[in-house]
């Protein structure tokens, strides 16, 4: 998978988005679909491929100067994200978790998928379509209203909450993330949670919620 840009979403979480989901994961979410009616609807946050890596303290709401200033530094790193190695998904995780970060798991099984893909060649229009529509969600001028929405905030994500999920567990930590934190902090001093190296993930979907 290619890293596409750093994203402030919804209740102001911060992620890195990916270029999108290669055809073997699309296809392999399609099946998980079809074959378990018992499985809990997808969220809307694994329909588009992103690691979070933040989430804001619970006692703040981001004004519009302070999105502002994230999405210029999330545009000033663009290149250098875009420039990180893509890596080949070998392995997907089947997460039992005590907190939805995944800084805590309660059980952890690796499957080893059949074989690598270039994930830069699999990537079709469609899955490149879902995340430009989040880059692009970004530049409409209404998007503070989204952005300082309650909920989502650290408690949310490290708070007991037990589940289970599809991820892929990264191998290591993304190259831009020391100066993308370097400079959400520079600007904005503590105002966010940041998340454990060993934690991050790209979910692919819930199991259990």
């Amino acid at each position: 998978m290619r890293a596409r840009r750093y994203v402030v979403a919804w209740n102001g979480v911060l992620t890195l988005a990916y270029e999108g989901l290669p055809r073997p994961l699309v296809e392999l979410k399609a099946r998980l679909r079809d074959v378990s009616a018992a499985l809990p609807a997808e969220n809307p946050g694994s329909l588009w491929p992103k690691t979070t890596v933040a989430a804001l303290r619970d006692d703040v709401r981001l004004t519009p100067e302070q999105l502002e200033t994230l999405l210029e530094i999330c545009a000033a790193l663009e290149d250098d994200v875009q420039q990180e190695d893509a890596f080949d998904v070998t392995d997907l995780d089947l997460v039992v978790y005590e907190c939805r970060s995944l800084e805590k798991r309660i059980s952890q099984e690796t499957m080893p998928l059949d074989g690598s893909q270039d994930v830069h060649d699999e990537v079709d229009a469609v899955e490149k379509s879902k995340v430009q529509r989040v880059v692009d969600e970004a530049k409409d001028p209404h998007y503070w209203f989204h952005a300082s929405k309650d909920g989502c905030r650290a408690s949310h994500y490290r708070s007991s909450a037990p589940g289970a999920t599809l991820v892929h567990s990264l191998k290591s930590q993304p190259t831009t993330l020391d100066e993308f934190r370097r400079r959400v902090e520079h600007a904005m001093p503590g105002l966010y949670t940041w998340f454990a190296s060993h934690s991050l993930h790209i979910t692919l979907r819930a199991i259990l919620s």
